[in-house]
């Protein structure tokens, strides 16, 4: 097999003699294989399936129960495998509809689509036993009918094989010696809470040096290139803005304590009828050392184009840009300068030193804009923190360009405007 696949899951609820069999045709292949009964709860230790074998009569009845019910433990069984995944039915009585039925099943379920691909050919148990070869030779053709597929398989292999050279470089000789000399190390600098935030974002940089080694990575380039290539119908503004957030913004748990980049919304509505905002620039290493006993929040407002109408809008009255131009030109109409002031807040381009934008931050089921104000800063206790509601943080590196901004503003030097030629 010329791609990884990661870990095969084989559904079924029965590990009878066919189920071995191709079983252990796959790991004579050297493929990961974990089996799991579809019916109780996912086990802990199974991670990064990328192909499910499954069985279709996960009741074990013997025979099919009329229209899209016959698939109803087989798609709840799938709604709790994390993917994205290859399913490959193999079934006692497998029929050329089952692939599309099953998808329509899981959809009427869940409203949603699979997280993965089902595989337009599936395979009859019997045949399988005859030939243990055909299941693979199906998921040998399947991924590579799926480009989008590949490349997530790609993806993690190469992850896999840069984390295998990343700790061989980390530990060459002995273990144990390395990694407490390692952790004792961080945890004199930093505290063991810090220490271990740190020791991973060491391992995660270790990884991504190694990334462009071996073969895989090259597969995964030239399949880049190719996509690259392939016409598609224009992401709609809807569908860029749920990436976007993804890569810039996470929700972190629940129990995870207030930390750097945290983005809160107040309880209270201001005259616009919209909540209040507020970012944490607290430096980490203060928040993991417990150096700090209070909060320092940079405050903010969204950003909306209907309450431009409003002259006493937030940015009429901080922003130095609209500030200046109105004291320049008095005389100018009220709409031309509202239409310049929506212009400019279209993009963060042009924003003045003391505001910073982030955009496509998802709340609930919607996306805002919000303007920060690096001049409207304050530092709250924790207990006043309580009254507000955390929606997200923002992630590595907006939130570097955006301490490194901050820093730029509050620390910036004046001189006199002297030093050009005479």
């Amino acid at each position: 097999m010329s791609t990884s696949v990661g870990k095969i899951l084989v559904v079924d609820n029965e590990y009878d003699s066919k189920i071995e069999k191709a079983v252990n045709a796959l790991v004579r292949d050297g493929l990961p294989v974990q089996y799991w009964n579809g019916k109780d709860d996912l086990p802990e230790t199974i991670r990064n399936v990328r192909v499910v074998v499954l069985d279709l009569d996960l009741a074990g009845a013997g025979f099919r129960s009329p229209g899209l019910t016959h698939y109803g433990l087989a798609v709840q069984a799938l709604n709790k495998i994390p993917g994205p995944y290859l399913v490959i039915i193999m079934a006692q009585d497998f029929i050329k509809e089952d692939p599309e039925n099953l998808t329509q099943a899981y959809k009427e379920t869940y409203d949603k689509p699979i997280c993965g691909l089902v595989a337009p050919t599936g395979l009859v148990k019997d045949d399988e036993v005859q030939d243990p070869t055909l299941l693979k030779q199906l998921i040998v053709k399947s991924i590579s009918n799926e480009d989008i597929l590949r490349m997530a398989f790609l993806w993690e292999d190469v992850i896999d094989k840069a984390t295998d050279l990343a700790l061989n470089d980390l530990v060459p000789k002995e273990v144990e010696p390395t990694i407490i000399t390692i952790i004792k190390t961080f945890c004199k600098e930093m505290g063991d809470d810090a220490a271990s935030r740190e020791l991973i974002d060491l391992l995660m940089q270790l990884v991504s040096r190694r990334i462009s080694a071996g073969k895989s990575f090259e597969d995964f380039k030239n399949l880049v290139t190719i996509l690259n290539k392939k016409s598609r119908t224009a992401p709609t503004a809807g569908e860029k803005a749920e990436i976007y957030n993804r890569i810039m913004f996470y929700t972190p748990i629940l129990e995870e304590r207030t930390w750097t980049g945290d983005i809160y919304k107040s309880i209270s509505k201001n005259k616009f009828g919209d909540s209040d905002y507020a970012i944490v620039l607290n430096s980490p290493c203060d928040l993991a050392q417990n150096k700090t006993w209070s909060f320092r929040v940079s405050l903010g407002f969204v950003v909306k184009q209907e309450n431009f109408e409003d002259l006493d809008y937030p940015p009429y009255k901080i922003d130095s840009t609209l500030t200046e131009r109105h004291k320049k030109n008095p005389n100018e109409k009220i709409d031309a300068f509202k239409k310049f002031a929506r212009a400019l807040y279209s993009s963060n381009s042009k924003l003045c030193n003391s505001l910073y934008m982030l955009h496509n931050l998802k709340e609930e089921e919607s996306f805002i804009k919000l303007c920060f104000d690096f001049n409207n800063i304050k530092s709250l206790e924790e207990t006043q923190l309580k009254d507000w509601t955390r929606i997200g943080r923002l992630d590595s590196p907006f939130l570097e360009e955006l301490l490194q901004k901050y820093s730029n503003h509050a620390f910036r030097i004046g001189t006199m405007p002297i030093n050009k030629a005479t």
